[in-house]
C-alpha cells in the first residue's frame, strides 16, 4: 500500500499490491485521510489497482491515508491498514491555455508515487504555434534520458495524444520535442510518433506517415514504452526511441532544433521535461483523455 499527491493538488492516489473490487474500491467511506475530508473515490487505470481520491484539500505533510473495507477481487478486506502518504518532489502539474478557452474541459492529473501517473486533459492539440493541453513536469538540467511506460490511452479523437516532452519553458507557444503515442483501438490514429516546435511560436513539425510506428503491431498498450534523449546541451539535438518491453530500444529518429537569433538560440541547461496529455477535441463537455503513466 503507498500513497501520494502532486505539490498543491487535493487529489489523493493510493496503490494497491492487488487487483481491487470495484464497489469496494469507489466508496470513500473506506478511507481517511489526515486532515481533509474524503468526498470520492475511484478505480483508475488497466490493473485496477489505483483509487483516486478526491478530498476537501491539500493534505498537509505527514499526513496518513487508512483504508478500511476495500477488498481484492477474491474478497480479501483490507482492515486498518495505513500508509504515510508522501508528496512527490519530482512533479508539478500545469494547464497550458491557448486561448484562456483551450482546452475548455481542462482535466486532471494526479500521482501514487513517484513512478506512477494519471494525467487526463481536453484541448485542441499540441501542434501549430501553440499547445493545448495538460503537462505534468520537472525541471531537468543537462543531458538526460527520460523514460516512460505508458500503460493506457482513451479519448474520443482519433488523434488523442500521451508524450514524453522536453520544453524550453512554461508557456503554451515554446520550443520544445516529444515522443507520441496515440490511441491504438479501432477509432484511433494507431501511431507513435515524434514532434517538435523549433522557433518560438511557430509551427509545429512532425515524422512522416511512413516512419511513424504501429502500435498495434509492435508496442500496444500496456506495453508502450516511450524515451526521449539529450545528449548534451550545445547542440540543440533529441533522439525519440520506443519499446516494448522496457528494456531493448528501438531508435526511432532524432532532431536538432535550429540555433537562430534569440529567443531561439542555444537551448537553456535546464528545460522542463515530463508527461503531456491531450484530447485533440475541444468541444464543450467532451470527455477529456486519460493516460495512465508507469516509469
Amino acid at each position: 500500500l503507498s500513497a501520494s499527491i502532486l505539490a498543491g493538488q487535493a487529489i489523493v492516489g493510493v496503490h494497491f499490491s492487488e487487483k481491487l473490487d470495484a464497489a469496494s474500491a469507489a466508496d470513500p467511506f473506506n478511507y481517511d485521510v489526515t486532515g481533509v475530508t474524503v468526498s470520492a473515490a475511484a478505480l483508475v487505470g488497466p490493473e485496477g489497482n489505483v483509487v483516486k481520491l478526491t478530498v476537501s484539500g491539500v493534505p498537509a505533510d505527514g499526513y496518513n491515508v487508512t483504508v478500511n473495507g476495500v477488498m481484492d477481487v477474491a474478497g480479501n478486506p483490507a482492515t486498518d491498514a495505513s500508509v504515510a502518504g508522501t508528496i512527490s518532489a519530482m512533479m508539478n502539474t500545469v494547464l497550458f491555455r491557448t486561448p484562456d478557452t483551450d482546452p475548455i474541459v481542462q482535466g486532471e492529473a494526479f500521482t501514487w508515487g513517484e513512478e506512477g501517473f494519471f494525467v487526463s486533459s481536453g484541448g485542441s492539440d499540441i501542434w501549430n504555434d501553440a499547445d493545448a493541453c495538460r503537462f505534468v513536469y520537472s525541471e531537468f538540467t543537462g543531458a538526460f534520458d527520460a523514460r516512460v511506460n505508458v500503460q493506457s490511452l482513451t479519448g474520443t479523437h482519433q488523434w488523442a495524444k500521451a508524450t514524453i516532452m522536453a520544453r524550453e519553458s512554461l508557456d503554451s507557444n515554446s520550443r520544445h520535442a516529444d515522443a507520441v503515442a496515440t490511441r491504438s483501438d479501432g477509432n484511433g490514429q494507431n501511431q507513435l510518433t515524434w514532434q517538435w516546435r523549433d522557433t518560438t511560436g511557430g509551427g509545429s513539425g512532425s515524422l512522416a506517415g511512413a516512419s511513424r510506428i504501429n502500435l498495434l503491431e509492435n508496442a500496444n498498450y500496456p506495453n508502450t514504452w516511450l524515451r526521449l534523449v539529450r545528449p548534451d546541451t550545445e547542440s540543440n539535438t533529441f533522439m525519440a526511441y520506443w519499446s516494448n518491453n522496457g528494456q531493448d530500444w528501438n531508435l526511432h529518429s532524432e532532431h536538432t532544433i535550429p540555433i537562430g537569433d534569440a529567443p531561439d538560440g542555444v537551448l537553456p541547461e535546464t528545460m522542463f521535461v515530463g508527461l503531456a496529455v491531450t484530447s485533440h477535441d475541444n468541444g464543450d463537455g467532451v470527455v477529456p483523455a486519460e493516460a495512465v503513466f508507469q516509469s
